[in-house]
């Protein structure tokens, strides 16, 4: 049993540290300019992620680095749509696709907001997990990950008192083997 317990606190821990490093991203208009920010697991910016710029026949429009806080500044491309692409080394990569319909909307809640105070509008775009101005490697939720972190350790356990029960199972049935005449 305690060999049970150190085998499920070890798979815990190797399920939640894969969850630590998902890269995140997040676009926003400042003027003219797109500003793309980047942060992995718990808001550690990506200093140096290489960030490119995709059309949608997959041609490179531009490429560049993150500053120090993770964030990319450049002037909006021309495109109707592309494809943002964070890599910020082994195993963290993500995708954002921009679309024109999604520019429209966010220029439009700028323009609105031009006169209160710009800045919210901005950050308010950047942060909103329902626009699509925000990416994220992974599809679930905290919680849900968590629940299937908790029923993948209860299926191995699970499976291996299985395993553990047919052992026993075959060695009483060749005990019983050799009792008959």
């Amino acid at each position: 049993m305690k060999q049970i317990l150190i085998a499920s606190v070890l798979l815990l821990f190797i399920v939640a540290s894969a969850f630590c490093h998902r890269l995140d991203i997040a676009y926003s208009l400042d003027g003219d300019d797109l500003v793309v920010e980047a942060w992995m697991g718990r808001d550690e910016p990506t200093a140096g992620a290489e960030v490119t710029l995709l059309s949608d026949d997959g041609a490179v429009i531009q490429q560049g680095k993150m500053d120090e806080r993770g964030v990319y500044r450049t002037p909006l491309p021309d495109h109707t749509s592309f494809k943002i692409r964070v890599f910020a080394g082994r195993g963290h990569q993500n995708d954002l696709l921009v679309a024109q319909d999604d520019l429209t909307e966010l220029r439009a809640s700028l323009s609105e907001n031009d006169n209160e105070n710009p800045e919210s509008a901005h950050i308010h775009a950047a942060s909103n997990s329902s626009h699509s101005g925000y990416s994220t490697q992974d599809q679930f939720s905290q919680p849900v990950r968590i629940i299937m972190g908790f029923i993948l350790i209860t299926s191995l356990v699970a499976a291996w008192f299985a395993y553990r029960a047919d052992q026993r199972l075959r060695s009483i049935e060749k005990r019983l083997d050799h009792l008959e005449p």
